[in-house]
């Protein structure tokens, strides 16, 4: 994860786990920080430990999806809380786009 304003950058190791629900077509996608799975720790950045969330999409009667992302982190190290806040503001709008640029992209496959 690139950080603005001389910061370190962070990376980080998650599990993701995934529940269908046949009866409501509800699908619930959890992730949580897994620090010493994966690839180990690297010198240059700070790993971030602490981070859990998730994604729920449910289907609407018009045949679209209702989406709901949750996410919680503590991103280590002295980063001051508004500089949390303004990357985040930034992230959460620039994944959904990202996802919806690919769903758009295989949907034409």
């Amino acid at each position: 994860i690139k950080i603005p304003f001389l910061v370190s950058d962070r990376d980080y190791n998650v599990k993701i786990t995934e529940e269908h629900d046949t009866t409501n077509g509800v699908i619930q996608i959890r992730f949580e920080a897994v620090p010493s799975e994966g690839p180990p720790e690297q010198p240059h950045y700070v790993r971030v430990k602490d981070i859990r969330g998730g994604w729920t999409l449910a289907p609407t009667p018009d045949g679209g999806s209702d989406v709901t992302y949750v996410i919680a982190t503590n991103p280590g190290g002295t980063i001051p809380v508004w500089i949390i806040n303004a990357a985040q503001k930034e992230a959460t709008p620039n994944l959904l786009k990202a996802m919806l640029q690919r769903v758009e992209k295989n949907a034409k496959k």
